[in-house]
């Protein structure tokens, strides 16, 4: 009971930590790119458009259909609203996975450290704003732990768990329908080895045939939608648009593609391969702890969660090329070393979660293929969000021998404490396409930026072309705006005119951006137009680089029958030449 009690404490102590913490740290900078398109997005529907109509970039990953439900609820919403909406997500998710923890090895304050690592460094790049990927993760890791309190003896409510998960699970496979192979997963093995046919003949479910059968209705409800609705002729029709996408992973050897993916972590991060080597000594030592009852090997899951920590403490680094490779190379020897000595590290109740670490592990792999059309660092980054519940749990699960003294312990403790300090640190200093927290200082004043502060630069420039523009446009009124500027449409209350709210060439072939372009002059052209003068995903605009339009279908429309009204660097507004045109 005391043990519970601490933890208990511990976990209230750490929430209002990370509050407060997230209560300062979204208040700083703003990202014109990633953010605005997912607060555009939504627009879209809010203003009237059918879902699946226009958009093409949401057509796998339908996340507007998600996001309008808040949008609807509170059209009003400020972006610092907007993030720590997605903060209170990512804190759920690790109340629920430290809980989870905790019931795994009754160690409160280990797991309350060993849950922080992946909140700050799976949600990289200091986003907060509900997005795609991180969605996916913090419903992933949800469904997860849910299903392994489920499964754990003496589970309280375990059908309020069983369900939850299954309803997490689905908002995952929603916001990133690649996790839905997971999904098949989950119910490809409750009909196998759980009996969920016979069970629902008999009406006499388990928790987890619940949870899978919540899963089902879930999906099944949206394509009764998806069909009544005619969005699935929407939704068709704008996929023929998408099939000139770049997608290099389609390699003519995918076992050697899928190799070259799984090993990227383990051999293109210095620091990861070093540590590697190490590593691998620390799994051996547990492979003897199988087969021995040597003082050496049962030290051996402590030295391997040391190693663990202390990789994580000398690289203090947001740093794509280490932080992503290196967690991925933890989570994933993690994965395998729990696997391969399942008798040692698992008891017979807790079947269960060697299953829900290797859907984990799946998931990964998956986010990482998908996106592998970049490269594989960048899969990589992707691919961690799924990681989580493995590295973990698994840090859990080599880390609770029985035998280790105290001063170990301590270390250890200690040494995690050192490591989430770090990649908090790191984590605040990092500010998503925006200078420095030191350099922001001034403050918004439009509305819906209200609470959040940037540099001096592109608070007036903003302010400027908000006092200019916004006055003359109607909410909801078409508005053209390019290149990687989504945020403007949000800031505008303005419908996005083009075929992408996040419009860019990037990743995009000539074919794809010529069939946008004819689908613009096929309807009557927005009043306005706003055109970056230079990348401004930069954080300092002076110095950006210039954007080059050469060879643009969406620039030549613009050139052609708008003329420039006004200035405000680095923003251009054009006006439509002939407003009957």
């Amino acid at each position: 009971m005391q043990i519970k009690t601490a933890y208990l404490g511990g976990l209230a102590a750490f929430f209002l930590i990370y509050l407060a913490y997230g209560l300062n740290r979204f208040s700083l900078g703003i990202d014109f790119t990633d953010e605005g398109a997912y607060l555009a997005w939504p627009m879209r529907m809010l203003f009237g458009e059918p879902p699946f109509s226009s958009e093409l970039v949401t057509l796998s990953r339908p996340i507007e259909v998600f996001l309008f439900l808040p949008f609807k609820l509170h059209p009003a919403m400020t972006l610092y609203e907007f993030r720590l909406a997605g903060w209170g997500l990512h804190l759920l998710s690790f109340g629920v996975l430290s809980s989870y923890l905790f019931r795994l090895s009754g160690a409160p304050l280990q797991s309350l450290l060993v849950a922080s690592l992946p909140l700050f460094a799976c949600h990289i790049f200091g986003l907060a704003a509900p997005g795609y990927n991180s969605l996916m993760c913090d419903f992933l890791l949800l469904a997860l732990s849910l299903r392994g309190l489920m499964a754990l003896p003496a589970a309280r409510l375990p059908y309020l768990l069983g369900v939850l998960s299954g309803l997490a699970l689905f908002l995952a496979t929603f916001s990133h329908p690649g996790i839905g192979l997971v999904g098949a997963c989950f119910v490809i093995r409750e009909f196998w080895t759980q009996d969920l046919g016979n069970n629902l003949r008999r009406g006499r479910l388990s928790p987890g045939n619940a949870g899978v059968a919540v899963f089902l209705i879930c999906w099944s409800a949206f394509a009764v939608y998806f069909v009544a609705s005619g969005a699935v002729v929407r939704w068709t029709g704008r996929l023929a648009l998408t099939s000139s996408f770049s997608a290099n992973s389609l390699h003519d050897n995918p076992g050697r593609f899928l190799t070259e993916l799984t090993l990227y972590p383990f051999t293109h991060s210095p620091l990861a391969f070093g540590f590697t080597a190490v590593w691998s000594a620390a799994a051996a030592l547990l492979w003897w702890h199988r087969r021995s009852t040597g003082e050496p090997a049962r030290h051996g899951g402590h030295a391997f969660a040391l190693l663990v920590a202390v990789s994580f403490v000398v690289t203090f680094s947001y740093a794509r090329t280490d932080l992503t490779t290196q967690f991925a190379q933890a989570a994933l020897s993690l994965l395998l070393l729990c696997i391969v000595t399942h008798p040692a590290s698992l008891r017979p109740e807790e079947s269960e979660t060697t299953f829900l670490m290797l859907m984990s592990g799946l998931g990964a792999l998956i986010c990482a293929t998908l996106t592998y059309y970049f490269n594989p660092q960048r899969s990589w980054v992707s691919g961690i969000l799924a990681l989580p519940f493995a590295f973990a749990v698994g840090l859990t699960l080599v880390t609770r021998a029985k035998l280790a003294p105290s001063w170990f312990r301590s270390l250890q403790a200690g040494t995690l404490l050192l490591a989430v300090a770090g990649l908090t640190s790191d984590h605040y200093v990092q500010i998503q396409r925006d200078a420095r927290p030191g350099e922001l200082t001034a403050s918004f004043t439009l509305p819906k930026l209200r609470g959040i502060k940037s540099t001096e630069e592109r608070v007036l420039a903003i302010q400027e072309l908000y006092d200019h523009l916004h006055p003359r446009l109607t909410r909801g009124e078409s508005l053209l705006a390019y290149d990687d500027c989504p945020m403007l449409y949000y800031l505008l209350d303005a419908m996005p005119a083009y075929g992408l709210t996040w419009a860019v060439r990037y990743n995009q072939s000539q074919s794809t951006l010529e069939l946008l372009n004819r689908e613009l002059n096929a309807k009557p052209l927005p009043r306005y137009a706003i055109r970056t003068l230079v990348d401004i995903s930069r954080p300092v605009w002076s110095t950006a680089p210039r954007t080059n339009y050469d060879n643009y279908p969406l620039n030549d429309t613009v050139t052609a029958h708008y003329q420039l009204e006004r200035t405000i660097f680095p923003f251009e507004i054009w006006r439509l030449k002939t407003a009957g045109r």
